[in-house]
């Protein structure tokens, strides 16, 4: 189940790159229609057609290398490869764009007219603006890594510059017997073992639309709107795909580390505030009782036979999906809260 919703969720991303490479693609046609005043069906065309190629292959290579086998690759080396890719993709549709054209108009072979494109005619100067987009384009990419891609979105709209009232969806995720390990292990082998850890609980996070809030330590707090966490009940399933991460990888964890991690969640939902903080470093926070809560029914936890317990006031706004269930915990008075609340604990059924 979880797989094939990945692989879903991937092709998904590779065809919206597809379409974006489309549009672009057309736009350009267009523009070049009107500069060459020639031909406006075959350059629209073409520009559809290598528009979307381009994007496809983009977005292929994105989701499935440079975001799949070589996510863990340092930044120097992700730059060199995507700009090699980059370049070269939309080098030979470009040449074969324009080959099609000038053989239109000069009623000869595609081969003699991608040569003469190549030799004599305006493939360099392309070249540098392709090399150029293709730089912008790594840069953004690279650098919207650096920050929620949403965050970056809403800093752009104007939104959350005054504090705003959102109805959200917390979960909490803590590694178990965090302590001992980073003893075992020392503090680099266990910072490595936290790397390979988060790596693996964020391709989950992304199939389940989820987003990362923070990691702190050895926790991580993954964030939604409510709307979304509740339809598909994305919220539970995003910490049972997480545990089958982990799993997926159990030996890999154990030849490197002599351990594979365990971990315990808490989920809650309610109104959160929502705010820009900071100036040397903006960053969107979320304020209210709703993340302290979440954090106490994590934490309760971790003293519970369940890896992940949940508020009935959430469980009241979804529906367990087919092969989950849950347990009535009762009501329970979290520490540091003076009223009891109702909690239930989340298990394969």
């Amino acid at each position: 189940m979880a797989v094939s919703h990945m692989v879903r969720l991937n092709l998904v991303r590779v065809v919206r790159f597809g379409l974006i490479g489309l549009l672009v693609g057309g736009l350009i046609g267009y523009v070049n229609f009107l500069i060459v005043d020639a031909q406006p069906g075959a350059n629209i065309l073409w520009g559809l057609l290598a528009g979307f190629m381009i994007g496809s292959t983009v977005g292929t290579m994105e989701v499935f290398v440079f975001f799949g086998r070589l996510r863990r690759s340092s930044f120097r080396r992700l730059l060199i490869l995507r700009l090699l890719v980059y370049t070269a993709t939309l080098s030979v549709w470009l040449t074969a764009a324009n080959a099609y054209r000038l053989a239109e108009a000069r009623d000869t072979t595609m081969t003699e007219a991608a040569r003469f494109y190549l030799m004599e005619g305006p493939f360099r100067r392309d070249f540098m603006l392709v090399t150029v987009a293709s730089l912008l384009f790594i840069w953004v990419l690279q650098a919207s890594q650096l920050q929620r891609s949403q965050d970056v979105f809403n800093f752009i709209l104007g939104r959350y510059h005054t504090p705003q009232e959102s109805k959200m969806v917390f979960l909490f995720v803590d590694l178990t017997a965090s302590t001992s390990i980073a003893e075992d292990l020392g503090h680099l082998r266990y910072s490595a073992f936290l790397q390979d850890f988060f790596f693996d609980l964020d391709t989950a996070v992304l199939a389940w639309r989820g987003t990362v809030y923070q990691y702190v330590g050895d926790q991580v707090i993954i964030v939604w709107p409510w709307k979304v966490a509740t339809d598909q009940a994305r919220c539970v399933e995003c910490f049972f795909a997480m545990q089958n991460a982990v799993e997926a990888n159990r030996q890999r964890y154990i030849d490197s580390y002599g351990i594979c991690p365990e971990f315990k969640g808490g989920l809650h939902g309610g109104i959160a505030v929502v705010t820009w903080v900071g100036e040397i470093k903006k960053e969107i926070v979320y304020h209210g009782d709703v993340l302290n809560t979440a954090a106490r029914i994590q934490g309760h936890a971790k003293g519970s036979r369940f890896s992940c317990v949940a508020s009935g006031e959430l469980l009241a706004g979804l529906t367990l999906p087919e092969g989950f269930g849950s347990a009535d915990v009762g009501e329970v008075t979290l520490r540091g809260k003076d009223t009891a609340l109702d909690l239930h604990g989340l298990e394969r059924a």
